[in-house]
């Protein structure tokens, strides 16, 4: 900041004590502007949560991750839309991470199959709660899980592979 004054405040010790002074404060006042700026964004957001919350009718809970509040807000806002296949894949995205297929099945309920996750996958509790807000009440849900079967491991997976994997992941199989 110096550069920008007259010449001859640069070589003043008092006036290089006023702009250290003037930097940090310039400095914290441009970090408060940034993490306001990123409240816009819900992916970012962490104080602002809670005013999206509000907006859309969810009950804030400071306990919860930050990923899960976010994954929340973004799910309620795309299940403010008419409820289609493309709307249920992305929220049901938002909660796990994981790619679905849908339909609706000869029993007239919608199927829903977790394909990229094996597994119950995460944030699952809080995906079934929003589509059950989101689904038209003549709807059942049925939920399908992907698992390791005996056949997708043997002679595919090292042990050390094995290993690393969660056992709620497999099933048994053929």
């Amino acid at each position: 900041m110096m550069n920008y004054l007259p010449p001859y405040y640069r070589t003043s010790r008092v006036m290089q004590h006023v702009m250290d002074s003037e930097e940090v404060e310039y400095e914290a006042i441009h970090e408060k502007i940034e993490d306001i700026f990123q409240q816009f964004f819900v992916q970012k957001a962490t104080w602002g949560l809670d005013i999206y919350e509000k907006e859309l009718g969810l009950s804030p809970d400071e306990n919860m991750p930050l990923e899960e509040r976010r994954s929340r807000i973004l799910a309620k806002r795309r299940g403010d839309k008419k409820l289609d296949k493309k709307q249920i894949q992305a929220v049901c995205l938002a909660y796990t991470n994981g790619e679905v297929e849908v339909w609706l099945g000869e029993d007239d309920k919608l199927h829903i199959k977790f394909i990229s996750t094996k597994g119950i996958p995460k944030g699952y509790s809080e995906l079934c709660k929003v589509m059950e807000d989101i689904r038209p009440y003549y709807i059942d849900l049925l939920w399908e899980y992907s698992y390791y079967l005996i056949k997708d491991i043997h002679n595919v997976m090292t042990i050390n592979e094995l290993q690393q994997t969660k056992l709620h992941k497999f099933a048994g199989g053929a």
